[in-house]
């Protein structure tokens, strides 16, 4: 028997401690028939002063990574969201593959990952030139575009709120993350996406593409898109119009 709220999918949701945005963001995702159900990866707020700041938060994902993952677990959920970017890019796409594995097999359900929903993107658009918006170091947005390229981009511009810590992530300014968008536009970029599920732009995005005329996504709209397609549902995600 269904659960009487969740008639068409439960949604398990994995995000760091210290992460205020994917929630709220990814509720406001919610179609009729579906509901979430967060657990909360054990993860300290660090500092982000330095690459090796950026080094420590991904290490440090791996301390409760399955123990939150057996949490959430524990109300069956149909499909599994992870909601944190970086690690998913850190080692390629075989290694964002190979993370994505470890997870399934663990869960025994899909688990949509970011590297997997950006994969997705790239292949449903023709465009290769992207600009990337991130609150991150610059290690880390080396990471991403080596992933990006070894996926068949020609060229990956990035952008960075250069967040003080990890929780600070969620503070950016609106003012800030559309400068950005715009500088990355007039740079030639054809496509602009937003990574960092902390990073609260959701509702800048679909702005951006009216102002900017080309495409503009957020990375929470397509996990939560890619992890609704992994269980089947084909509901049309806000900020992700087109796609299908």
């Amino acid at each position: 028997m269904a659960d009487r709220l969740a008639v068409r999918l439960k949604l398990g949701i994995l995000v760091p401690a210290f992460n205020a945005t994917a929630q709220p963001e990814m509720e406001s995702l919610r179609p009729p028939g579906v509901t979430n159900h967060v657990a909360r990866i054990d993860m300290p707020d660090r500092n982000l002063a330095a690459d090796a700041d950026q080094v420590a938060v991904v290490e440090s994902l791996g301390a409760d990574l399955f123990g939150a993952l057996a949490r959430v677990m524990k109300v069956r959920p149909g499909a599994v969201v992870l909601g944190i970017s970086v690690p998913c890019f850190w080692a390629g796409t075989a290694g964002g593959a190979a993370l994505r594995g470890r997870l399934e097999a663990a869960a025994g359900v899909p688990v949509a990952t970011a590297d997997a929903a950006c994969l997705d993107l790239l292949a449903r658009l023709p465009a290769r030139r992207i600009g990337v918006l991130t609150p991150f170091q610059p290690v880390a947005n080396e990471r991403i575009a080596a992933f990006l390229r070894e996926a068949g981009c020609e060229s990956v511009a990035f952008r960075s709120t250069e967040a003080a810590s990890n929780l600070a992530i969620a503070h950016a300014e609106a003012s800030a993350m559309i400068g950005a968008m715009r500088s990355l536009a007039e740079d030639g970029c054809e496509v602009l996406l937003q990574l960092g599920t902390n990073l609260a732009f959701l509702d800048l995005a679909a702005e951006a593409r009216r102002w900017l005329d080309r495409p503009c996504f957020a990375v929470n709209a397509l996990l939560y898109r890619h992890a609704l397609r992994l269980a089947g549902i084909q509901d049309v995600v806000p900020g992700c119009e087109g796609l299908d």
